[in-house]
């Protein structure tokens, strides 16, 4: 039987999440996220969104639970008040062991796909690191495993420019498929 893969491409609609350079990051965390489908064949995929439209939170999580998903991956891109910050983090719920192995999975899954950026490694929403807490919602209401990727830092502009290569989206694409592959293996 095969795994249902929930993706989330974070924002979109009247929320276009982090814009700079005339780039809003619900565009990237949707192109990334729509070339990962075929990369899976082996799994069900579907998406919280394919196109330029708002979605609730609420309804990104009850989209999970209608269809049964076994995993949810959301994907995004971070911003920060400085241009110092770089490199991809992928978060878990802390209350989530299965969350935290598939985060895990993913995050070697870049670390090993030569991307040429900095790993800031996994974190939990309870990590004092960690940012805007507030947007992790989907993380907490999920029922399955589930992570949040942020693929890079659009405050950052050499990584901004990087983000906006068609190329790295894609490297980024198969890095997360991969470590969704590894993690429906185990």
């Amino acid at each position: 039987m095969k795994k249902i893969i929930l993706l989330d491409p974070g924002h979109g609609g009247d929320q276009p999440g982090a814009c700079r350079d005339n780039t809003r990051e619900a565009a990237l965390n949707l192109d990334i996220a729509l070339r990962i489908p075929p990369l899976l064949p082996d799994c069900e995929v579907f998406l919280t969104r394919d196109d330029d439209r708002t979605v609730s939170l609420l309804d990104r999580v009850n989209k999970q639970q209608q269809i049964g998903a076994n995993f949810f991956i959301s994907i995004h891109c971070d911003a920060s008040e400085s241009r110092t910050p770089q490199g991809y983090t992928v978060y878990h719920h802390p209350g989530s062991e299965k969350g935290k192995a598939l985060a895990t999975s993913i995050l070697r899954a870049l670390d090993s796909a030569g991307l040429g950026r900095i790993s800031r490694g996994v974190l939990s929403p309870d990590n004092p690191l960690t940012p805007h807490v507030e947007s992790f919602f989907v993380l907490a209401h999920t029922t399955c495993p589930a992570c949040l990727v942020e693929c890079g830092f659009m405050s950052n502009p050499e990584e901004l420019a990087w983000l906006q290569v068609s190329e790295n989206r894609q490297a980024l694409a198969m890095a997360i498929a991969r470590g969704i592959e590894i993690q429906e293996k185990e």
